[in-house]
């Protein structure tokens, strides 16, 4: 990602890390604390509040996960005009809803 080039000048618009974003978030996490993101979340965040939350799925939890239902609407990103946020976005890579159903997506790893 580094080494990519923006897609508008900086400053003039604004764009979302559909699938990069828990990466950028955790690295950063990461270098400030030493703790994984996972980790930083639970004592830092949910610990305090007392929250039920948690980044990774136990085994112990896993009958309390519902899984992600994909859209029924046909979608198909090749109609987007390519030159779009919104087409490298969905292309880079392409992603499918189930995917989140694996237990490699829902892992504590």
């Amino acid at each position: 990602m580094a080494s990519h080039m923006p897609w508008w000048k900086p400053g003039t618009a604004s764009g979302y890390h559909l699938l990069t974003y828990g990466h950028l978030i955790g690295e950063r996490v990461h270098l400030l604390t030493g703790l994984p993101l996972r980790d930083f979340a639970q004592r830092h965040i949910a610990q305090p509040l007392g929250a039920d939350f948690q980044i990774g799925l136990r085994d112990a939890d896993a009958e309390r996960v519902a899984d992600v239902i994909a859209p029924t609407l046909d979608f198909d990103p090749e109609a987007l005009d390519h030159d779009t946020a919104a087409y490298r976005t969905f292309t880079g890579p392409a992603f499918t809803a189930s995917v989140a159903n694996t237990a490699a997506w829902r892992a504590d790893l």
